[in-house]
């Protein structure tokens, strides 16, 4: 499961961070995947957050001759993509993923591929002093935030709604599964 463009969070999971920046060992298996197979962790935020089903839909069901295509290949892409060309990159990816920095300059509000940034799922404030903690958290305590990021990207696809056409009203709630098609 993944967090769909147009879902939103329950009114109380909103306007707060609900793991605190150095709650690491709250979820020992969180911190686990994270320190000790952080490409793998990357990669399952990704999916969560719906980044890597957005840059990469999935084939299996609108192309007959994509159902040759394992069920969450979009996750051993990323998985794949992380460790050829962004390692390294850890803390930049996070400030991206954690803050959407990049709709702060570059795109005047709206996260490349339509995904939604987790301040913006969880409707937290993103001005210019948020940039700086974020950017503070995901350079000098790179795991700590990494853990932080990856349990608030579990719950948001854990715990979102769909929204109908009229506006966020609720129609729908999502279950957990395993990483693959919802």
């Amino acid at each position: 499961v993944y967090v769909r463009p147009s879902a939103v969070l329950l009114p109380h999971m909103r306007g707060r961070w609900h793991f605190y920046l150095f709650g690491c060992c709250g979820d020992a298996s969180s911190c686990l995947k994270v320190v000790l197979c952080n490409s793998y962790a990357i990669a399952e935020m990704w999916y969560r957050l719906g980044v890597l089903t957005a840059m990469f839909p999935d084939l299996r069901s609108d192309d007959p001759a994509g159902a040759w295509y394992p069920r969450a290949w979009q996750f051993f892409a990323g998985f794949g993509g992380y460790v050829l060309w962004a390692e390294g990159c850890e803390s930049c990816l996070g400030l991206v993923i954690r803050h959407g920095a990049c709709q702060n300059w570059c795109t005047g509000g709206v996260m490349p591929l339509g995904v939604r940034s987790l301040r913006d799922i969880y409707e937290l404030p993103r001005g210019d002093p948020e940039l700086g903690a974020d950017f503070l958290a995901e350079c000098c305590c790179y795991y700590c935030a990494a853990v932080q990021d990856f349990r608030h990207a579990l719950l948001a696809a854990e715990l979102q709604i769909g929204a109908t056409h009229e506006g966020n009203a609720p129609d729908e709630l999502e279950g957990v599964s395993l990483v693959g098609k919802p």
